[in-house]
């Protein structure tokens, strides 16, 4: 199964599920998402921002490169760009056969730190986002994930079919979420909404997209504002994406963890 980059999720290229009347399986819907991506790569310049539960606002300028190997596999980095203050932070996703590779740079650490399954609750960049939820946002069928087609809904006026993901959880990688519900929009095959379940279901994470921000990309649809609301702290987190190129050029020493290390000497 070909994977996803959780970022450009929001901004996939939508391919319509076929008849809006008739509902879809999980394998239509895995593989509207799967057909959803550039070709090779994408470039995007985004915006992080961040409110606490005071009002407080925080808000970073990074880019976004994502590549597609030659097996299928996704190679993502983030890096911050503004304010100075955060400058040089980076975020290095490396999908493999069985899991991925996590890898964050933070420059007052001045050293690469590799991202265990068991720290993957952490904050990407002080953002609700964290490292955990950036790997549920790539694909709703997960290794070892035991998943359940639930009715269609509707969701802000569109049609939705609704996914339960039910992650597996080994000694290796005790996950926080014990199910994850996703709105997969029929018109756009955007995620317009997902649900991140602890225990005794207790919902803790909504990740939203805004509806009025999806807009025509190329052959598909792209969402260019999509929030996420940690409902125990009171906090919440958006992604704006504001410029997106697709298919450039961008060598594969990019995605290089040599290349993070290089930042700290």
């Amino acid at each position: 199964m070909r994977r996803r980059s959780p970022f450009l999720l929001l901004a996939a290229l939508g391919l319509c599920l076929g008849d809006p009347a008739r509902s879809q399986s999980v394998d239509e819907i895995e593989a509207c998402l799967r057909a959803n991506m550039p070709e090779t790569t994408a470039v995007q310049t985004i915006k992080l921002r961040s409110m606490d539960r005071t009002g407080g606002k925080r808000t970073l300028g990074a880019k976004l490169y994502w590549k597609r190997t030659p097996e299928g596999f996704s190679r993502t980095l983030i890096e911050v760009e503004s304010p100075p203050s955060d400058s040089g932070s980076a975020y290095l996703l490396l999908e493999r056969k069985g899991g991925e590779d996590m890898f964050i740079y933070l420059p007052e650490l001045q050293r690469i730190r590799r991202i265990h399954p068991r720290t993957a609750s952490g904050s990407l960049f002080g953002t609700d986002f964290s490292y955990e939820d950036v790997q549920h946002l790539q694909r709703i069928s997960p290794e070892g994930a035991s998943v359940e087609r639930l009715p269609d809904a509707t969701l802000e006026g569109r049609t939705v079919s609704v996914v339960r993901s039910v992650p597996a959880v080994t000694e290796e990688s005790p996950l926080r979420y014990e199910s994850i519900v996703y709105f997969v929009d029929r018109e756009s095959c955007l995620p317009l909404k997902i649900e991140l379940y602890g225990a005794n279901a207790t919902l803790h994470k909504v990740a939203q997209a805004d509806p009025t921000s999806i807009t025509r990309s190329g052959k598909g649809w792209v969402a260019r504002s999509v929030s996420i609301r940690d409902l125990e702290n009171e906090t919440e987190s958006e992604i704006i994406i504001e410029e997106i190129e697709l298919d450039a050029e961008v060598h594969d020493k990019v995605f290089s963890v040599q290349r993070l290390e290089r930042r700290g000497r």
